[in-house]
């Protein structure tokens, strides 16, 4: 829940409620009132904790902890998106839980590419999504198999256990079977 994502990530970014409200621009008791689960920021102050942190909204917004799993890899591998169909060389994945994860028909996880070799602008790597996915197990299988193409030489890798995804509502996403 949010207010739990609030918490982790302050502390894990070590500064105290006064000082993610100046930041962010509002009170101390408002930061408290968020982590103890009374009030919500408005959309503005969302976004400021979500680029402070340098997390996604599904990340802030999400069920679990806000932690991203990283997943380094040996080697790179080029990977075309399910996503927005871009073919790109990368060396780093993660999976962040979907916002909507609750809902029965919706991606559980995403994979995300991340390209760090030779990539050493201020913002960091460029991070490009690479796949839904039914459960955060598929997703995991899938860097496993990833991992798998480069032990065994591949330069090349086709996504398995993704599914297609279809919009459903404004934000929402549902699975096509």
């Amino acid at each position: 829940m949010f207010k739990d994502n609030l918490i982790a990530l302050r502390k894990r970014a070590g500064v105290s409620q006064e000082e993610l409200a100046n930041v962010i621009g509002v009170s101390r008791q408002s930061i408290s009132k968020y982590e103890n689960g009374t009030a919500e920021p408005d959309l503005t102050h969302l976004a400021k904790l979500r680029e402070y942190f340098d997390v996604s909204y599904d990340s802030l917004l999400g069920e679990g902890n806000a932690n991203t799993t990283e997943f380094p890899i040996t080697g790179s591998i080029l990977i075309q998106s399910a996503i927005d169909g871009r073919m790109t060389l990368f060396d780093m994945f993660k999976i962040e839980t979907v916002f909507e994860a609750w809902r029965q028909a919706s991606p559980k996880a995403q994979l995300i590419g991340e390209m760090t070799k030779n990539n050493n602008g201020f913002l960091g790597p460029d991070e490009i999504g690479l796949g839904w996915y039914a459960t955060r197990t598929d997703a995991e299988e899938e860097l496993h198999s990833i991992q798998t193409a480069i032990s065994n030489g591949r330069s090349l890798y086709k996504l398995q256990h993704n599914v297609a995804v279809v919009k459903s509502g404004l934000f929402g996403l549902k699975m096509v079977h």
